[in-house]
């Protein structure tokens, strides 16, 4: 994941992807042991105020996530009372991804980049790591 990717990649990265499921656990404790990274779990189970509140407080450069969380983040009322701007890249999958929301993500955003996983979640993004 991190070849080609610029170092800040790997700083700080918001996780609200619940650990039970493969996609949060090696997201969320396998990745972050093998570069390094600092992670932040802004709840329990995934919850929108939560994530916003933490990626301004953390200044969170990656958010990984499926897409719901994301369209949530952008149509939240929350959204515009929050610095997000340290956020600059997205992880995104479990679920198809609308290229509408890629758009919105970098207009409302400021996105650079994003890593589309969809269909590597249940066996096969252990495979690629």
């Amino acid at each position: 994941m991190a070849v080609g990717r610029p170092e800040e990649l790997l700083k700080s990265v918001c996780n609200p992807v619940p650990l039970f499921h493969v996609y949060g656990l090696a997201t969320g404790i396998l990745i972050p042991l093998m570069f390094g990274m600092t992670k932040v779990f802004p709840f329990y189970f995934p919850e929108t105020v939560s994530t916003i509140k933490a990626i301004e407080k953390y200044k969170c450069i990656t958010m990984r996530g499926v897409p719901t969380q994301f369209i949530d983040i952008l149509n939240h009322p929350e959204v515009k009372n929050h610095d997000l701007s340290s956020l600059k890249y997205i992880v995104v999958g479990a679920s198809t991804v609308p290229p509408d929301l890629l758009v919105k993500l970098k207009e409302q955003l400021g996105i650079l980049d994003f890593i589309v996983g969809y269909g590597n979640a249940s066996k096969r993004f252990i495979q690629t790591i």
